[in-house]
């Protein structure tokens, strides 16, 4: 494969996740209901996010901790030229000392560790199993995309960079299978079936997979994504990215040669993947509750 469509796909993962949460947030926490009251034609712009409590404290258009989160990674990988935990782990400590707007309680528990930069994957052990080991939120699966635009071992990275935040199996589990599926649409060109995902899900922990089920077999609204009490679950989240509207029937061919786009993440952050030029494109999302359902592209 040519090294620009590698690195228009790397842009457009990038840009994507950006691109997403920014549109995102006009939903973030909202119920079915709510997001028909504000947003009933859906939302094309940003200038349609609504200005309550939460949202105002980011301007129209600004990313959210999603991907600031995931630029320490990118950062880190830059400056390193290889995976360096310690490195990764200080950057989001830093992050956090700045300001973290938009920060999760259990990422915040996490870092606050004293020790946390100099053993992070201890003091995520240790916050979950604090919580006896109950809680798994969707704070490392949203910074993941990154992960898989690295060339090799995607999920043994994914893996450890997961455990930065997040210990628990379930949502190490759903960083390998989102970080995987977006390596597969780089690298080769191909969406991973049901049966792969399924199978990554079963090395990691068993509850994965009744949600991957669920969504591709039975639809989004199976997942019950604007349930307040599990909103953040990393199991809903996953689930998103599972059903066919997410990904199987997103790999869209346009009439206009050699354009491709690819809806990656489909909840709080997407990831599209644009060749050859992703800087000659209009990008929008449509949303629905908290899922980004797919992108339509202005030529």
């Amino acid at each position: 494969m040519e090294n620009e469509t590698i690195k228009e796909r790397f842009l457009g993962t990038i840009f994507g996740q950006a691109v997403g949460d920014a549109l995102g947030l006009s939903t973030e926490f909202m119920s079915k209901q709510e997001v028909d009251r504000f947003y009933p034609n859906g939302i094309e712009d940003y200038s349609q996010i609504v200005q309550d409590d939460h949202r105002r404290r980011w301007q129209r258009g600004d990313w959210t901790d999603d991907t600031d989160m995931m630029l320490c990674i990118l950062d880190s990988f830059v400056a390193c030229q290889k995976v360096d935990i310690l490195d990764i782990a200080r950057r989001f400590k830093e992050w956090m000392m700045n300001g973290g707007m938009g920060i999760g309680r259990h990422t915040y528990n996490v870092m606050a560790l004293g020790d946390y930069t100099s053993n992070p994957q201890k003091a995520a052990e240790i916050i979950w199993k604090m919580g006896k080991k109950k809680a798994a939120a969707n704070g490392a699966v949203m910074r993941t995309s990154v992960v898989g635009l690295m060339k090799d071992n995607v999920a043994n990275n994914a893996e450890n960079i997961c455990k930065l935040t997040h210990f628990d199996p379930r949502c190490v589990g759903s960083c390998v299978i989102v970080s995987s599926i977006i390596h597969a649409l780089v690298f080769e060109d191909r969406i991973l079936d049901n049966e792969d995902v399924i199978g990554i899900a079963k090395q990691y922990d068993e509850r994965i997979v009744p949600f991957i089920d669920l969504a591709y077999h039975e639809g989004l609204d199976s997942l019950c994504l604007d349930d307040e009490k599990s909103m953040g679950y990393t199991l809903r989240t996953l689930g998103a990215t599972q059903n066919p509207a997410g990904i199987t029937a997103s790999r869209i061919h346009f009439q206009k040669p050699n354009l491709k786009v690819y809806l990656v993440i489909s909840i709080y952050a997407i990831s599209i993947i644009i060749e050859p030029d992703i800087h000659s494109h209009n990008l929008r999302a449509k949303k629905m509750g908290n899922v980004i359902l797919y992108v339509t592209i202005t030529i």
